[in-house]
Order: structure tokens, then C-alpha cells, then sequence
């Protein structure tokens, strides 16, 4: 009786042992695909500000064209603007 119950005993640890394994290695491979996710929106975060600097830039070029087509335009409208001199 005491062997039955020990072998049934060590049968249970060994299943319990079995499913604490498939636990764990199922948590390393959602760990596993939570980190390549994180490193892929790390990229996909990068690539953003990337394209947030470049827009920044355009928008300051497009300021100082802005600012110089408002100058020549009240130049123009005031008569203050510079005349070629093949114009003169």
C-alpha cells in the first residue's frame, strides 16, 4: 500500500513538474514575442521622429519663404521694391 501511494506520489510530482515546464516555456515564448514587438515599435517610434524632424525643417523653410514673399509683396505695394535696371 505504501509503494502504490508513492508511485502515485511521484506520478503526480512528475505531471505537476510536466505542466510547471509547459507554463514556463509558454510564458519565456509570450516574453520572447512581447520583446520583438517592443523592439519593432521602438523602430516603428524612431522612423517617426524622424519624419516629425523632417516636417519640423520643411515647415521653417516654408516660414522663410513665407516671410520673404510677404516682404517683397509689401515692397511691391508700397513702391519700395527694388527695380532692375534693364527696368529703370
Amino acid at each position: 500500500m505504501k509503494n502504490k501511494l508513492t508511485i502515485v506520489l511521484v506520478a503526480f510530482l512528475i505531471a505537476g513538474n510536466g505542466v510547471i515546464a509547459g507554463l514556463r516555456l509558454d510564458a519565456g515564448n509570450r516574453l520572447a514575442d512581447d520583446q520583438a514587438r517592443i523592439a519593432s515599435l521602438a523602430a516603428g517610434n524612431t522612423a517617426i521622429e524622424s519624419d516629425i524632424d523632417a516636417l519640423q525643417l520643411e515647415n521653417e523653410q516654408a516660414a522663410a519663404s513665407l516671410a520673404a514673399l510677404q516682404t517683397a509683396a509689401t515692397q511691391f505695394s508700397t513702391g519700395t521694391a527694388p527695380v532692375a535696371a534693364k527696368y529703370a
